[in-house]
């Protein structure tokens, strides 16, 4: 999990219990790990998208997690509503 430039827990204590251990707020730095697993990323603005999009150069599967429905993120990302991000479901 990636939760974006400035760390947005959502304040769960598992959250914290994993942090280094599957849960992350940085996928630059941490994509590595994630290689051929199935990833998550919450939140819903640019960051998140571009977070999801290079997870996708490691992770087997990305699921960018987001209410409501709608995400907000730039045209370069395909626009909003559901980007063109290869590998990635939208919850």
């Amino acid at each position: 999990m990636a939760t974006g430039a400035s760390a947005l827990w959502l304040g769960m204590e598992s959250e914290t219990r994993l942090r280094g251990h599957g849960v992350s707020a940085c996928a630059t730095c941490d994509g590595f790990f994630f290689r051929d697993k199935e990833v998550a990323v919450v939140g819903g603005g640019d960051t998140a998208l571009e977070e999801a999009l290079f997870l996708t150069s490691f992770a087997r599967k990305v699921h960018l997690i987001r209410a409501p429905r709608r995400l907000p993120g730039q045209q370069d990302h395909g626009g909003p509503g559901a980007p063109n991000i290869p590998r990635s479901s939208f919850i």
